[in-house]
């Protein structure tokens, strides 16, 4: 016969994570994951990257044993890093976006083969494949073969918050070659 544990006390709830208690696992992130949601989804504004946010929050929080390290109630530790998370991502979208600005319109939408220069297009070329291995996949995948970050993450098995950093580091990169070689 088991012993329900009162996960609502607090010493019970950490205790029991130390212990690797998956029910006690459970109880947290059942009781807190739509308010983390929700947080995540007023700052991002964009349902799929905050349930990114919570998953990869308790993915992390479980598999890192961060609740160890934790100085302050679980869930204002929880609390603080959806924020921080979303906040992050938040501006790496904002500077995706004023990246795109920055780059030749015909290269997001209908590929970098499209320039009507063929240098811009050589020189882009040459940068593309100068990129880090994954985040050129990534942008080959998203700008060339028109592909979604959701299908994007399908297909390579990362969620959706690896391939905006992969395409932040992509368009930052890209920024930078193409400013340098004019």
């Amino acid at each position: 016969m088991s012993v329900t544990k009162d996960f609502s006390d607090y010493d019970t709830l950490i205790i029991s994570l130390r212990e690797r208690d998956i029910e006690a696992f459970n109880h947290l992130y059942i009781s807190l994951r739509k308010r983390l949601f929700v947080l995540a989804l007023y700052i991002v504004e964009h349902e799929e990257n905050a349930k990114d946010i919570v998953q990869d929050l308790f993915v992390d929080f479980w598999e890192n044993r961060i609740y160890e390290k934790i100085n302050v109630s679980i869930e204002h530790y929880l609390y603080r890093a959806v924020k921080n998370k979303a906040i992050t991502l938040k501006k790496k979208q904002t500077y995706i976006a004023s990246a795109k600005r920055e780059l030749p319109y015909s290269v997001f939408e209908n590929g970098y083969g499209a320039l009507d220069n063929n240098e811009l297009s050589k020189e882009l070329d040459a940068a593309i494949h100068q990129l880090p291995p994954m985040s050129s996949k990534v942008f080959q995948l998203h700008y060339i073969n028109h592909l979604s970050y959701k299908e994007i993450s399908l297909k390579l098995g990362i969620s959706h918050s690896t391939i905006s950093t992969h395409m932040d580091r992509a368009l930052k990169k890209l920024r930078s070659y193409l400013q340098k070689s004019q």
